[in-house]
């Protein structure tokens, strides 16, 4: 009779956590501010996990001068902030990047990232939305655009999720 319930409990434990991982994520997706990116599709050739097409976003590689902290070469692989902002096209461009947390304001979103690495003029952050799957037989004809648009979904924690890439 323990045992069997032992076993439920841990079982239980199991599906609560993987139901909590799933959840956070479908609420990023309802809840979430709406925000617009600029990107491009890389490597075009690459499509060995179903049809996908890995995205390279313009707040990818940021301007050193955007960057508010004193970032160095230690701070590689720190969780850093972007400050997005959205001025006169449909896209947030970044306005800062920080260790902390900022404050957006009304046309601002901060999405969360990781320090890959520092340049003399530019920092690369990585976010985890950098590989888009879509529908089969649609990958080469979104690799062969120029210019695409991310929708994404951002939570008040900067997390964010990718809704879908238009062109």
């Amino acid at each position: 009779m323990k045992r069997t319930a032992y076993l439920i409990g841990i079982i239980a434990l199991q599906v609560i956590l993987l139901l909590s991982i799933v959840g956070k994520y479908q609420y990023i997706a309802m809840t979430g501010k709406p925000i617009t990116l600029k990107t491009a599709p890389i490597d075009p050739t690459d499509l060995f996990y179903g049809e996908y097409v890995t995205l390279r976003y313009e707040v990818n590689e940021i301007d050193r001068k955007h960057v508010n902290d004193q970032l160095t070469v230690d701070d590689h692989g720190k969780t850093v902030y972007v400050l997005l902002r959205q001025s006169e096209h449909p896209w947030y461009d970044p306005a800062s990047v920080t260790l902390e947390r900022p404050e957006p304001g009304g046309n601002e979103a901060v999405i969360k990232g990781v320090l890959q690495y520092l340049a003399d003029d530019r920092i690369h952050v990585k976010y985890g939305w950098e590989r888009y799957y879509v529908p089969e037989n649609t990958g080469r004809a979104i690799e062969q655009q120029q210019s695409l648009l991310a929708d994404l979904r951002v939570s008040d924690t900067g997390e964010a999720v990718l809704e879908r890439i238009r062109w």
